[in-house]
């Protein structure tokens, strides 16, 4: 009886011995289950770190496509490695993750008809494209958004003329464009080929939008009005008009819109008005915003400024000249604000070398379609 007692105290003893080995085991998982998960916060807070910095870096390229993508990858795996954080063992974790996270909804917001629409339709495709250079005119693939403006103003059913010079706010839309090298020559003429850029002299790094662009060459106004889908004021009809032909309202398209077809002098009549438009009496002393000298409209109405503020870059070009391309002599109207009463005539003649810029030369364009 007592080997047995003792037998039976040894398997007692000997389960309570497996039962306290067991318990001690738990907190021994539970610790593990700690540590995994710390560790799982950890690597989530690094990856949100890493997904900001992916997002700024993103920013900063031009491609829109892949910054889109980039932006929307990130943001998923944000939202994928903070459910892991939150959850990290189990079915129901793994249900979450993957089903809630990478599933429909979020596979939509990436994938989805939404988010390629806005990266590879035809409202982001005219106006960005996927940042390739520009091989086309405004509003096409790669090539940008057209400019808001100037309106186009009817010249008797022949061709229009911008209602203003262009200005700053528009020119910029046209720097913002990287160009295919080789479209540059659907952009310009040949005798353009020494072009490389179009930024202005003096380009400020927050120019004021609404005066006129100024420090542009004959070039630089030839492009931009092509791009835009129009063309440097010429002949009417198109193409470049006669370099002789200085007033001749039935061939020439700036002076036909400045004179009313050959009936003024100026745009707003036969007469001088020295505080009509901005030349140098009218006491302005600098450009001001375009189209805003309600004084200064004609020869056809909704036209300004077509006498003073800057000098206008025509279509109108020597083209018997001996000299180089950039030396060749093209044909610039109106004055600008440092000019007086003859020189702000519509017929005044005058004429700069095709390389030439300054801060009181600028343009406007026509469009014979």
């Amino acid at each position: 009886m007592t080997s047995l007692h003792r037998s039976t105290l040894a398997i007692f003893l000997s389960s309570s011995l497996l039962a306290v080995a067991c318990t001690d085991d738990a907190p021994g998982d539970t610790s593990g289950d700690e540590a995994e998960t710390a560790a799982t916060e950890t690597e989530t807070t690094t990856d949100d770190d890493v997904g900001e910095d992916t997002t700024t870096d993103t920013t900063t390229e031009t491609e829109t496509e892949t910054e889109t993508e980039t932006e929307t990858e990130t943001e998923t795996e944000t939202e994928t490695d903070t459910d892991t954080g939150t959850e990290t063992e189990g079915m129901e974790t793994m249900g979450e993750t993957m089903g809630e996270t990478e599933g429909m909804e979020t596979m939509g917001e990436t994938m989805g008809m939404e988010t390629m629409g806005e990266t590879m339709g035809m409202e982001t495709t005219g106006e960005t494209g996927n940042g390739e250079p520009c091989e086309g005119g405004c509003g096409t693939f790669n090539c940008g958004p057209c400019p808001e403006g100037p309106d186009p103003v009817d010249i008797s059913g022949l061709y229009t003329i911008d209602s203003t010079e262009i200005t700053n706010g528009q020119y910029q839309a046209f720097l913002s464009v990287d160009f295919e090298p080789a479209y540059l020559a659907e952009l310009m003429p040949e005798e353009c080929s020494w072009k490389s850029d179009f930024l202005p002299d003096d380009w400020p790094i927050e120019p004021v939008e609404s005066i006129p662009v100024t420090g542009v060459d004959w070039c630089d106004a030839t492009a931009y009005c092509s791009w835009a889908g129009k063309e440097l004021c010429g002949a009417i009809g198109g193409g470049a008009a006669e370099l002789n032909t200085v007033q001749n309202a039935a061939s020439n398209q700036w002076y036909r819109a400045c004179t009313g077809g050959g009936i003024s002098n100026y745009p707003y009549g036969l007469l001088y008005q020295d505080d009509a438009c901005n030349g140098v009496d009218a006491g302005f002393g600098q450009l001001v915003d375009a189209g805003t000298l309600s004084s200064c409209e004609g020869g056809y109405d909704g036209i300004y400024d077509m006498s003073g503020n800057v000098w206008e870059w025509t279509n109108s070009c020597d083209t018997e000249g001996m000299g180089s391309d950039q030396d060749t002599e093209c044909r610039r109207r109106g004055g600008s604000y440092f000019s007086n009463g003859p020189t702000l005539r519509c017929g005044i003649d005058s004429v700069r070398a095709r390389d030439f810029r300054n801060n009181n030369t600028g343009f406007r364009c026509c469009d014979s379609e």
